[in-house]
């Protein structure tokens, strides 16, 4: 089926991720970013080089798919996923993919999605793992239904503790193939987790069960509307 498809980062997940998707027939990409690729970025932005170092990675990656892949040039919105914009950029898409690199982001695309009734793909890698879940809005487990919420006080996140390049690799390519599935004739019915270690070179996949209390997606639900004060930490989508 024809579907739009947001892409909230692309860096060192969302890169992989709209590669694979690209060559997708009737997929039309959107990449929400306004990061800029960086040296340090290469060794896990696998379409760029140095010549690129400064560009706005969601430019760079347009253009890239469009020239090598010889596939429509993804829409371009160089922004960030702000609890101000966010929703409009969710209510315009048809998939969301969330691949930034903080839990204040993750938790707002998560919210809005939620809110928009919006099925999300989100992948996250850190040190030498990584995890993709897929939700599907009123069928499935939602992001709060696993995760819950911010974490609270200082914690593990690629500045600290780095990410090995394979993983976002894995990550991002499994994130497409969520994507594929939820746009099948059959889309799922339950969350499904996927965790990759690299250490172990094992993946585990899990169907998630939604939590009563979900304050995102229960019969109560609390949260109705996206309220900033709930998304604490700096936020930023690459």
């Amino acid at each position: 089926m024809s579907a739009r498809v947001l892409l909230v980062g692309v860096g060192g997940i969302g890169h992989p991720c709209a590669l694979a998707l690209a060559a997708v027939p009737d997929i039309e990409l959107v990449f929400l970013d306004d990061d800029r690729v960086e040296r340090s970025n290469l060794h896990r932005l696998v379409a760029f080089d140095e010549a690129h170092v400064g560009a706005p990675k969601a430019h760079a990656l347009a253009e890239h798919i469009e020239r090598e892949l010889h596939a429509t040039r993804p829409v371009v919105i160089v922004d960030r996923a702000t609890p101000d914009s966010v929703r409009a950029h969710v209510d315009d898409a048809d998939i969301v993919v969330e691949g930034s690199d903080n839990f204040a982001t993750k938790f707002l695309v998560a919210d809005a999605c939620g809110l928009a009734g919006k099925p999300s793909v989100h992948g996250a890698a850190v040190g030498w793992s990584g995890t993709v879940l897929s939700v599907v809005p009123a069928r499935s487990a939602c992001y709060r239904c696993v995760f819950e919420d911010l974490p609270v006080g200082d914690a593990v996140d690629c500045a600290t503790a780095g990410v090995f390049a394979p993983v976002t690799a894995m990550i991002g390519a499994v994130m497409a193939a969520h994507v594929r599935e939820m746009l099948g004739p059959e889309p799922a019915r339950a969350a499904k987790l996927s965790h990759f270690d690299a250490t172990a070179g094992m993946f585990r996949h899990r169907t998630m069960q939604r939590r009563s209390d979900c304050p995102l997606c229960c019969e109560a639900r609390v949260i109705t509307a996206i309220d900033a004060s709930r998304y604490s930490a700096p936020l930023c989508s690459h």
